[in-house]
């Protein structure tokens, strides 16, 4: 349990350590960008109870970190942690693998990020490693990989911090 609070303290660090950049505006080259989201997920009610009566929980972080290689495109790396548990039965995920955005710049000359809006598009490939827990039997481990397409937008509420609003298509593939 200790390790996994220590790995669970440092991807929360990568998470809240908001975006890094170099000097000029937040798509140059050279600039650094740190993002992600968690949750927590608590299912009650009839509908998601086992028949022991056990209600479902979920918790979810997946950071990103990135580099602007070229002017509005940014190369990195995607991370996933997740766990989900209901009674005795436990699912464990984590995943690691490349990504890619492309952010256009709608206005080239502007001289601060704060207010300005960049539109994007990104891919990803995700390889996983996920574990299921039993109470009575075998633990069962699967190897996925996903693949991942997103458009959104980054509205710049400071020089170096900017909220994100995105919509995704994932494609996943299981293997025993």
């Amino acid at each position: 349990m200790r390790k996994l609070s220590v790995i669970l303290a440092v991807l929360t660090v990568l998470v809240f350590s908001g975006s890094v950049f170099a000097e000029g505006m937040p798509v140059d080259k050279g600039s650094m960008m740190a993002s992600g989201g968690f949750s927590f997920t608590s299912y009650g009610g009839d509908y998601y109870k086992d028949s022991d009566d056990n209600s479902m929980t979920v918790f979810t972080i997946n950071p990103s970190v990135a580099s602007f290689v070229i002017p509005g495109l940014a190369v990195g790396a995607d991370f996933v942690f997740s766990s989900q548990s209901q009674g005795d039965y436990k699912t464990t995920v984590f995943g690691v693998g490349p990504m890619f955005k492309y952010y256009v710049n709608m206005n080239a000359e502007a001289t601060e990020a704060k207010g300005l809006i960049y539109p994007y598009i990104g891919a990803q490939f995700i390889y996983q490693s996920m574990k299921n827990e039993y109470p009575v039997g075998d633990d069962i481990t699967n190897k996925t990989t996903q693949f991942g397409f997103d458009v959104g937008v980054v509205y710049m509420v400071s020089e170096a911090v900017g909220i994100f609003g995105e919509a995704g298509l994932d494609l996943p593939s299981f293997k025993s």
